[in-house]
């Protein structure tokens, strides 16, 4: 007895040692990924920026002449420290407690086992804030809302002397309003509006607004996340959406941010009502798609991942289609009976206020949209590659080979025998399937780094389940790669901040 009970140990010991061993090497592989994938993105920042200096390419409002071309295909400026301030170690503090907190606490499900949704939206919040002062101090949390009146959603809270009235004049007030409000349903001025007057008027209180409300997504993040996977699935892929570079460098000054919460809502109830509750969840989702359409026409992207979600579903998960029909079905309906509603109410005319944003923003592009074969092509390529580096480029490389193993896996489903997971590959190829639709429809004109932070949430969530096939020694601390993979996306961060100025 006691010579088995030694030979369980040996094995038990050598099985750990090896399993620390294969994560020890998958961690370093995903860091050689990683720094491949950065230097190739670099290089293809010079190829656009040469393209720009000598040959004249214009994307959108990125083009020769102009500041903004100079760190392509992402829509900022290149801004190196003037001075040493205490925002740069005040924020690597607190990232480091957030790490700790990660690890020692909320890595293990049964050190907490109530709790962990408020607290990680306490971090976002204070994350957010201390990364936005790395260049600056708390001046840099609201100087977009204090300098960009004329151009910005702020500078238009002046004109709203009730709702109802603004939603009735909306349509014929939008070629006069600050620039980014010409393109953009009235959701945002009113978010503001409503600041101003229930809070407090003035550039502090619509920073702190924004930034509190943007940490209203972090339930919806974590609840899709326990869709596809167990409950440390949701926690890990709530950290990484919470440190993804884009979400800390937009949350706390960009209006972005606000727009993000009900779609990334709308994706969850939608998603849930796949396997409960189909009528019920699919009417919160068309409630929360209804709100989103009120805020940015990038609600199409809802109705086209939807559509993708259902053929998807009724290709490898027909189980599910009868619930996703209701559940999309019901979406819909209220989603109609809302704008009928708020019509008969006010006489606010969505379609009529999309055409007007077409129109503003052909105007505002002039020159810059897909007027060229080559126009095209490069914002085919150039948009994912913004959108993807700003989520992390550490990111990106875990999305991409899990995406490839869910497409191998799918089609047909027994190629990947126990490692495919419906849920979690319809999630993934559902968002692969949209996002190639947008990509090549296309619809943007580069700055999706910031107007696509509410796809982040996806990505993360395809990272994480690519992580978890890391071989794990023993459940008490994440292994290697999930720690190089949360020092890569905070130092991206960090760097980001420190060394861009992303206008917003």
């Amino acid at each position: 007895m006691a010579a088995d009970w030694f030979r369980s140990v040996l094995l038990k010991t050598g099985d750990r040692a090896l399993e620390a061993s294969a994560s020890r090497r998958l961690a370093g592989q995903l860091a050689r990924r990683t720094l491949a994938l950065a230097g190739v993105l670099t290089a293809y920042h010079f190829v656009l920026a040469w393209l720009m200096r000598h040959a004249g390419l214009v994307l959108g409002v990125v083009r020769p002449g102009t500041k903004v071309y100079r760190p392509v295909p992402l829509y900022s400026e290149i801004e190196l420290p003037g001075r040493v301030n205490l925002g740069l170690p005040a924020a690597i503090a607190v990232l480091v407690g957030f790490w700790r907190w990660f690890a020692s606490v909320a890595w293990n499900p049964r050190r907490l086992r109530r709790g962990f949704v408020p607290v990680a939206m306490a971090w976002y919040v204070g994350l957010a804030c201390l990364v936005a002062m790395i260049d600056g101090g708390p001046s840099r949390l609201w100087r977009p809302y204090k300098n960009l009146h004329a151009t910005d959603y702020i500078g238009a809270v002046g004109r709203v002397e009730s709702v109802r009235g603004f939603l009735a004049d909306h349509n014929a007030l939008q070629p006069t309003l600050p620039l980014h409000c010409r393109t953009h349903p009235p959701g945002g001025i009113l978010f503001l509006w409503a600041v101003d007057r229930l809070v407090w008027p003035g550039a502090p209180a619509a920073a702190l607004a924004t930034i509190l409300a943007a940490a209203l997504a972090v339930p919806a993040v974590h609840g899709l996340a326990r869709e596809v996977g167990s409950r440390r699935t949701a926690r890990l892929a709530t950290v990484l959406f919470i440190l993804a570079p884009d979400v800390l460098l937009f949350t706390a000054t960009s209006m972005e941010a606000v727009f993000m919460v009900p779609m990334v809502w709308t994706f969850y109830w939608l998603f849930r009502a796949r396997r409960q509750r189909p009528v019920v969840l699919g009417a919160a989702g068309g409630l929360a798609a209804s709100a989103a359409a009120l805020m940015t026409f990038s609600v199409a992207w809802l109705a086209i991942w939807a559509v993708v979600l259902a053929a998807l579903t009724a290709m490898v998960d027909r189980r599910r289609l009868r619930n996703t029909v209701v559940a999309l079905t019901s979406a819909a309906a209220v989603s109609l009976a809302f704008y009928v509603l708020l019509w008969a109410w006010s006489g606010y005319n969505l379609l009529a206020v999309f055409a007007t944003a077409i129109g503003q923003h052909a105007e505002i592009m002039e020159g810059g949209n897909q007027a060229t074969v080559g126009q095209y092509l490069h914002l085919v390529v150039a948009n994912p590659v913004a959108f993807f580096t700003g989520t992390g480029v550490v990111l990106a490389v875990l999305w991409a080979g899990r995406t490839w193993k869910d497409v191998r896996g799918s089609f047909p489903r027994t190629l990947a025998g126990r490692q495919w997971h419906p849920a979690g590959a319809l999630l993934n190829l559902s968002f692969l399937g949209a996002l190639v639709i947008v990509v090549f429809a296309p619809l943007y004109t580069l700055e999706v780094e910031r107007i696509w932070i509410f796809l982040v949430p996806l990505v993360a969530i395809a990272a994480t389940r690519e992580l978890e096939s890391e071989p794990v020694a023993h459940d008490d601390t994440p292994g290697p790669a999930v720690r190089m993979t949360f020092l890569l996306l905070a130092g991206q961060a960090v760097l980001m901040e420190a060394l861009l100025d992303t206008l917003w």
